[in-house]
């Protein structure tokens, strides 16, 4: 009497077994160019070069220290707005290209982010 093992049959035709295959493979999406992240890198490209540019020597650091130190109320007040306002206008830049992004992206599902007029809680 003989006992078969039925085991290694059934992993040899397991193993024969070929993989579907799609019937269309469609073409990859092209990446989407993000913008903000090049804006942003700029910013802060420009940011450091300034940095570099006037603290590099230290001429250029006490120079900059006794304007700092000698400016009055107003230019103080002035350049604090001249800032906030080139930071509030980087942000609103950022702001329209995010959404002009979002119009051409065909995936762009509704759903994906929470609108900003939905209360919370």
């Amino acid at each position: 009497m003989t006992i078969h093992d039925d085991t290694h049959h059934n992993n040899d035709s397991a193993m024969s077994e070929t993989p579907e295959t799609p019937a269309a493979v469609s073409p990859l999406a092209r990446p989407r160019i993000r913008f903000g992240t090049i804006v942003w890198g700029l910013l802060i490209l420009t940011a450091g070069s300034s940095l570099l540019t006037a603290l590099g020597t230290p001429g250029r650091r006490e120079e900059l220290a006794d304007w700092v130190l000698t400016m009055t109320a107003g230019q103080a007040m002035l350049t604090a707005s001249m800032i906030l306002g080139a930071i509030l206008l980087i942000v609103g830049l950022l702001a329209v290209i995010r959404s002009q992004q979002k119009k051409r992206s065909p995936e762009a599902p509704a759903e994906a982010a929470p609108s900003e007029h939905q209360p919370i809680g």
